[in-house]
């Protein structure tokens, strides 16, 4: 009888040490979604409603180096505000130039490549992400970051 409870045990043990190990992995997996989402006040009619943005990550520590690009996603929207979803590399740190180590702080930010109001030519007439309001920092950990447009 008290082989039975003690196997009975055992089993229970490595049955919920199993779904533990599957519960990390698909939460690991959910925190490669990075969540932006871009809101403002359109001055005109958005024309052209395909867009891309950018995610772009640089080491904080670290001046006067160019951004390194870890995430892009095409959007279509025809009003603001509208949220992208980055699929951001599980790898992506090692993917930033200059080489960083997984403990270094990254800054990450998004840029737009939309011409909206299509007329051919990426502008100040188009919307344009609000530097005046604050820098568009993405912050990764967060459910989402908020970038101001204009």
């Amino acid at each position: 009888m008290k082989k039975t409870i003690a196997v009975l045990m055992v089993s229970s043990l490595a049955f919920m040490s199993c779904m533990n190990q599957q519960k990390t992995k698909s939460a690991d997996a959910e925190s490669t979604k990075v969540t932006v989402e871009f809101v403002g006040n359109s001055n005109g009619e958005i024309k052209n409603k395909a867009g891309k943005a950018i995610l772009f990550a640089v080491p904080d520590q670290v001046a006067d180096v160019p951004a390194t690009e870890v995430a892009s996603v095409n959007f279509e929207t025809r009003s603001l505000p509208f949220t992208v979803n980055f699929d951001l590399p599980t790898n992506h740190k090692s993917l930033i130039k200059p080489e960083i180590k997984d403990t270094d702080k990254v800054h990450y930010y998004v840029a737009l490549d939309w011409d909206s109001d299509g007329n051919g030519t990426v502008d100040s007439t188009d919307v344009v992400i609000d530097y005046d309001q604050a820098f568009p920092t993405v912050d990764i950990g967060s459910a989402s970051s908020r970038v101001m447009l204009k």
